[in-house]
């Protein structure tokens, strides 16, 4: 305990006496890292986020991907986009000098999403361009929609799906009232042979083993069948609740086209707009300054007790 207090003494005794180094340090390192982050230029970042549009299958009515998320980074970074951006926006800039500084990558655990994202110190500038590249795909996909798809053919298709689950739901309506009418029999069939049953017990005080078993088997036929009825009208009450919900689906995509046009379904679209930033993401003035401060703090504590120590062995 005491060679503890001893020793914490003793590093008291050298910063308050070589507090000067230790300041000095400090001050310099926060000095120059304050300079150096004033002095360097800010650097910014622009992104846009865009959702990848859907075309609707005129057969299957199955919704697919206009472009894959890989499909829609490299078409973004392509020469050809690219080329159309410099020369439409007169930008003193090469293809490759944009491709190495404009990244495009999928947003993670999404599948129809695609971030655009750029650091630059020229945030005006690149907010064109982001821009500009994000309208070229929105148009390029709007025209792919149109080639491929008809509001008139995707109507007609949804009418004719619709016509069929219709004709479905019907069928199914007609065999479960059979099949329950057959089961009404089966249990007016089983309450007859109950019913035969008490009364020969009531007449002969008992059965003869030809006519249990006869009885009987016909009991167990009964049941066997109202059974496989019953199992028959739950699957199909089933059947009956899956294509209603089908149905009801269907009817909701076709209201949908009917209001906003097929060529508007799904369409490619600019989810996050890009917006000119207020503060750079670097150099991060606070936060070098205070990594600065610490580390000036220790490089001073390090200095003065391994000065101290070469003093003592001196």
């Amino acid at each position: 305990m005491e060679g503890q207090e001893v020793s914490l003494k003793d590093y008291i005794r050298v910063i308050r006496k070589r507090k000067k180094v230790i300041l000095l340090l400090f001050f310099i390192a926060v000095i120059a890292s304050a300079v150096v982050s004033f002095v360097l230029p800010p650097v910014y970042e622009v992104t846009s986020t865009l959702k990848i549009g859907k075309i609707v299958d005129v057969d299957t009515l199955k919704k697919e991907p206009i472009e894959s998320q890989p499909g829609v980074s490299g078409l973004l970074k392509s020469s050809q986009f690219l080329g159309d951006a410099i020369k439409d926006l007169s930008l003193l800039l090469t293809v490759k000098e944009l491709q190495e500084k404009i990244s495009v990558e999928p947003v993670r655990e999404t599948e129809d999403l695609v971030q655009i994202k750029v650091e630059t110190k020229n945030p005006s500038q690149y907010l064109r361009i982001i821009d500009y590249l994000s309208n070229k795909l929105v148009q390029r996909d709007a025209e792919i929609k149109k080639r491929y798809e008809s509001e008139e053919e995707l109507l007609a298709r949804y009418d004719e799906e619709i016509k069929k689950i219709n004709e479905e739901l019907n069928k199914i309506e007609g065999d479960i009232k059979e099949m329950e009418e057959e089961a009404k029999s089966l249990e007016v069939a089983s309450e007859d042979i109950s019913r035969k049953i008490e009364e020969r017990m009531k007449e002969s005080k008992s059965l003869s083993q030809a006519e249990s078993e006869i009885l009987i088997g016909q009991m167990e036929n009964i049941r066997d069948k109202l059974g496989r009825y019953k199992n028959n009208i739950s699957s199909e009450q089933q059947r009956y609740a899956g294509f209603l919900e089908d149905l009801r689906e269907l009817q909701i995509e076709k209201v949908k086209i009917q209001r906003r046009g097929s060529l508007n379904m799904y369409n490619t679209e600019v989810l996050v707009s890009p917006m000119e930033p207020k503060e750079p993401i670097r150099p991060n003035k606070p936060l070098n300054i205070a990594v600065a401060a610490v580390v000036g703090l220790i490089v001073g504590l390090g200095l003065v007790f391994s000065l101290e120590y070469f003093e003592k062995t001196d």
